[in-house]
């Protein structure tokens, strides 16, 4: 790809991303992109085959980022609760510095093809799984399904957080509150598998 071509794509994905945000994935035309993007309608698909293309370039853009923030943290941080902090603070950050994107990304999904949707899901496991390493440090008794559950749900926290209608969050406690839910998290799980075989284990 050509280095004109490239500044074009990113372009095209930032109107597209506009769009779908405001106008759903299902509301928003080819037409409408160009537009968007300065360009025709047809001059998209010089880029992107279809819609659907463009929803899943969006869709890798986010994980691939967060996946590699997963990955320094891991090779730089031994210590679980500075590992937790960091990638609450990277989660954050992209969140808020992406609210339309990350707002697209969570509801569009389930209009990924079914192939890529499948793919994405993989990579948002993988994702949460490096979450759940650390918090499994934190809880090495506890039940990883359960620990799985607490940082879902706070990664989903951060993300409901930077959602363009909530502008009025601050990240800052934000970042506290996700901190504070995940070894809250950690605890209770704890205690609730205390004495318990955990999920998985051989009779």
């Amino acid at each position: 790809m050509s280095t004109t071509e490239q500044p074009r794509r990113e372009m095209i994905l930032d109107a597209a991303v506009a769009l779908f945000r405001t106008q759903g994935f299902h509301g928003a035309g080819i037409d409408d992109i160009g537009a968007a993007a300065g360009i025709s309608g047809p001059g998209v698909y010089r880029h992107f085959e279809n819609k659907h293309a463009l929803l899943v370039a969006m869709s890798e853009r986010v994980v691939e980022r967060l996946l590699a923030h997963n990955e320094r943290v891991a090779r730089e941080e031994v210590n679980p609760m500075t590992a937790l902090e960091r990638l609450v603070k990277t989660h954050a950050s992209f969140v808020f510095s992406s609210r339309e994107l990350i707002t697209v990304y969570v509801i569009e999904e389930r209009n990924l093809p079914e192939p890529d949707r499948l793919r994405v899901s993989k990579k948002q496991r993988e994702y949460v799984e490096g979450w759940v390493r650390f918090l499994t440090q934190l809880a090495p008794d506890g039940d990883p399904s359960l620990l799985k559950g607490v940082a879902i749900a706070v990664i989903g926290m951060i993300n409901t957080a930077g959602h363009p209608d909530s502008k009025d969050q601050n990240r800052d406690v934000v970042e506290q509150m996700a901190m504070a839910s995940l070894m809250a998290g950690a605890l209770a799980v704890s205690r609730n598998t205390e004495g318990k075989p955990r999920s998985g284990a051989s009779d």
